[in-house]
């Protein structure tokens, strides 16, 4: 399940102390979360529904920052762009991330031109009827930053 965004943009980081807040709306939501009822004898009680234990994002980008990801600018030769990806799929493997996870965080260290790249080509994916998977990305990203001539050499 993907992460959206606006959990990225209300989830306040503090890495370099280690704790993790999250903003006013977040709680102000989970107050207002519906429960689920059920009878016992005759009587209703209210029951709390919890969410399944799954992961917060915002401890999994804060795991993910302390391995200390190269960014990618898009102004780097085909030699370093292929490094870059080989480095991070690395990161991904040693952590056991599935491809889902590793397509939201691997966004997150797209810069300046390669951000707006992705932006572009993620767009014209999704008007296609493409879908975005880890290896689109990884295939995409090659056919933009690492040329055919470079991988033959």
């Amino acid at each position: 399940m993907p992460y959206p965004v606006e959990c990225l943009r209300r989830c306040h980081l503090d890495v370099e102390l280690g704790q993790f807040q999250e903003s006013e709306g977040q709680n102000e939501d989970r107050r207002s979360a519906p429960s689920r009822t059920r009878s016992s004898r005759d009587e209703e009680e209210e029951v709390e529904v919890l969410p399944t234990p799954v992961e917060r994002m915002d401890v999994v980008i804060a795991r993910f920052q302390r391995m200390n990801p190269q960014v990618f600018n898009g102004d780097e030769s085909s030699e370093d762009a292929d490094s870059w990806l080989r480095n991070i799929t690395g990161l991904f493997d040693r952590v056991q991330y599935d491809d889902e996870l590793r397509l939201s965080l691997v966004t997150l260290q797209l810069r300046k031109g390669a951000e707006r790249w992705w932006r572009g080509a993620s767009s014209t994916l999704l008007e296609t009827g493409v879908g975005i998977t880890w290896d689109r990305f990884c295939e995409t990203f090659r056919q933009e930053y690492v040329p055919e001539s470079y991988v033959n050499c």
